[in-house]
């Protein structure tokens, strides 16, 4: 078997998730985590996939998500759309990142693009992987996309790191982490 890949994905490490309308103490945390993870293990990677939840005025408080939580966040091209500087300072840097536009809690595409950046065939149930999941918000886009890419490859060894995630509340964050948990992904705490 030839020698397992290496994937960190990074949910939504964006300013409105840490410092802006939708921002908390626990993921002003969770990013001095994720920095500091990124300045010790980046160049372990052999490919970085960061999300980007992206919102438009008109049309947000439309959507189901939008009903649901009525506070308009992460403009699409505004500040609280961007990936929080100190993060984006080192990912930008990395030899194989990528940048993923998604406009709910999920990214539609994990399949192909894990299979395209780590360089894996088509057949993969992802024996060859070890996928890292960081961000924001833990209860809601980092469990949604942790059990969508579990469910592309079941074979993979998918692993959140909890301290560089944060959710809406931390008693929210906690049962997120239980929950996945308890579906056989690893929780580093």
């Amino acid at each position: 078997m030839s020698k397992r890949k290496k994937i960190l994905v990074i949910i939504d490490m964006q300013t409105d998730f840490i410092t802006g309308v939708l921002g908390t103490p626990e993921a002003e945390e969770a990013t001095k985590n994720t920095v500091e993870l990124l300045e010790n293990e980046a160049d372990e990677y052999d490919a970085i996939a960061t999300t980007l939840d992206g919102h438009y005025e008109g049309t947000y408080l439309q959507t189901r998500e939008g009903r649901n939580l009525p506070i308009f966040h992460c403009p699409v091209g505004e500040k609280g759309w961007f990936i929080d500087k100190r993060i984006a300072d080192i990912v930008f840097k990395h030899k194989n990142h990528i940048i993923l536009q998604k406009e709910n809690f999920g990214y539609d595409n994990w399949k192909e693009t894990i299979m395209d950046i780590a360089n894996i065939p088509a057949s993969s149930k992802g024996e060859e992987l070890v996928i890292k999941i960081i961000g924001l918000v833990t209860n809601m886009c980092v469990i949604v996309n942790a059990l969508d890419i579990q469910t592309f490859f079941p074979e993979a060894e998918i692993i959140v790191d909890a301290p560089c995630c944060a959710g809406t509340t931390p008693e929210a964050h906690k049962a997120a982490l239980m929950v996945m948990e308890s579906c056989q992904i690893k929780i580093n705490y």
